[in-house]
């Protein structure tokens, strides 16, 4: 499920893309299973490996790499 709200601001495209795999330093490998664009920039939704949660993140927050 994406909860995305549109196209990408003026600002430029988005970052991030659903089905992207990321690398976070503290939580390691992950999926983006969804995106949003808000007043505060993108979020994402990360399910990392191993773990049964899911965690969200503002990207102009939290440093992620892209695999």
């Amino acid at each position: 499920m994406s909860w995305k709200t549109g196209p990408a601001s003026s600002k430029g495209a988005a970052k991030f893309t659903d089905g992207d795999r990321v690398h976070h330093q503290k939580y390691g490998p992950g999926s983006i299973i969804a995106t949003e664009k808000t007043p505060s920039g993108q979020k994402v939704t990360i399910r990392f490996d191993g773990e049964d949660r899911e965690r969200n993140f503002l990207t102009m927050y939290t440093p992620l790499t892209k695999l």
